[in-house]
């Protein structure tokens, strides 16, 4: 038997480690061989799929946070009826934005988990959520119902964290990544720090 006939690994016809004697305990020693796994040990085929499926997972469950965000939103604007006057006053965007951003940014980041933007869409569809939320509970705590528990600490995440987002936050970066998660151009790296920065005092 010659060296082909067993698959060497080295596919040399003069190895001297695999021709002649080839023998099946020679091929066993040359080639490696699989690992044994004790029983009752769970493998994992494919930890890529897994990978992707914990993404979706968190992905998913992201986008449903801007669900409840924007349920708790509407049950707070209709709680504070009596001093909200006209949708203007509600901000309806409030609940657009965690709803829409959430939905897109599952959809990307569920399909492709190493573009930012997907991720970004989430993002500022929570923090957007948030803004929301604080902004309802304030009006409920000091106009609707004063002495309500947390208002002042609902007025002061209000005053601030939309920042996260809006202007050189999480929407400049979306811009800058967008569509496929890139930079323009290395050119672009002081602006994209200078946004963090900026976004984060």
């Amino acid at each position: 038997a010659s060296w082909w006939k067993f698959g060497c690994p080295h596919r040399r016809s003069g190895c001297a480690s695999c021709v002649v004697p080839a023998s099946y305990r020679h091929y066993r020693d040359c080639v490696p061989q699989p690992r044994k796994i004790p029983l009752g040990v769970p493998v994992s085929t494919d930890p890529q799929g897994a990978s992707r499926t914990s993404t979706t997972v968190l992905a998913m469950v992201a986008a449903g946070v801007g669900v409840v965000e924007a349920a708790t939103i509407i049950a707070l604007a209709v709680a504070n009826r009596s001093v909200n006057h006209g949708l203007a006053s509600i901000d309806s965007e409030d609940i657009i934005v965690p709803i829409t951003f959430g939905i897109v940014g599952a959809l990307l980041a569920s399909r492709q988990p190493r573009n930012v933007t997907g991720w970004l869409f989430l993002f500022t569809g929570i923090v957007s959520g948030i803004q929301g939320v604080t902004d309802q509970y304030a009006r409920l705590a000091y106009l609707n119902h004063p002495g309500a528990p947390g208002g002042i600490w609902a007025l002061w995440l209000d005053s601030w964290v939309i920042t996260l987002v809006f202007p050189v936050g999480a929407l400049a970066l979306l811009l800058l990544h967008f569509p496929n998660g890139r930079l323009p151009s290395r050119r672009w790296r002081p602006v994209r720090a200078a946004s963090v920065f900026l976004s984060l005092l």
